[in-house]
């Protein structure tokens, strides 16, 4: 019997495992729907506020009007249908009823070409396009100027030589001047070498040049624009001058 060798077993090779290669995954930027910005800087003017002019008292040391109510013979007083003009407690009251009307009182006083005149206003009953105010240099070489006040808070300057009016200064608001009634304000006029200064509760309004040595009368005046009331009464004239 024939005994066959044995032949070496062939070792068995197994496949090497295949490598697949990894995908490597490229991160993604995340996307900013609402990116920040930078904010713009607002640029805000500031306001430089102008300064009115004080009120000086230029110290005129000679007194040609105080008290000047005290006297019955020194102002036009009047009774009519077109108002009344009465002097009371040191006080000169204008009204005027629910019609379109003036008053005008004149006094016995004359101001110089110098003067600083003050005097204060109670507006009691006061509408639309009511007017109050003070006259000086009355009769003038270059007429009567009138320094006048509205019920909205505005001012104006005419001057009225025989029958022509001339306005020097059309309405105009005043600064710092509360409109309505009941109120109360302080006039003042400085006229002083060829200039006249204009000043409501101490704020200054405008300055007028005038011709020098201008001299005449004084008066007070209420100008009713409508069909209401108006009442103003005047206090406190003083007046000095050099």
């Amino acid at each position: 019997m024939l005994v066959s060798g044995c032949q070496a077993s062939q070792p068995i090779i197994e496949p090497s495992p295949v490598v697949t290669p990894t995908e490597t995954l490229t991160p993604t930027a995340t996307i900013d729907w609402f990116p920040r910005t930078a904010t713009p800087t607002l640029y805000v003017p500031k306001a430089t506020a102008t300064p009115a002019p004080t009120l000086i008292d230029p110290g005129y040391d000679s007194v040609l009007i105080e008290n000047a109510f005290d006297d019955q013979s020194k102002w036009t007083q009047l009774t009519s249908k077109e108002g009344n003009i009465t002097l009371e407690e040191q006080m000169l009251v204008l009204a005027i009823p629910d019609l379109k009307s003036e008053l005008f009182s004149l006094s016995a006083y004359r101001l110089p070409a110098d003067f600083f005149l003050e005097i204060t206003v109670d507006v009691s009953l006061c509408s639309d396009d009511d007017v109050y105010g003070v006259a000086f240099w009355r009769f003038s070489e270059m007429g009567t100027h009138t320094f006048l006040l509205n019920c909205q808070g505005e001012f104006r300057i005419e001057r009225l030589i025989n029958t022509s009016l001339a306005v020097l200064k059309d309405w105009s608001v005043a600064r710092r001047m509360k409109p309505g009634s009941p109120t109360q304000h302080k006039i003042t006029i400085w006229a002083e070498s060829g200039k006249v200064a204009f000043y409501v509760d101490g704020t200054h309004q405008y300055d007028l040049q005038v011709r020098s040595g201008l001299h005449g009368g004084l008066g007070l005046l209420a100008r009713s624009g409508g069909n209401s009331p108006e009442t103003v009464t005047f206090k406190d004239l003083y007046v000095t001058q050099p």
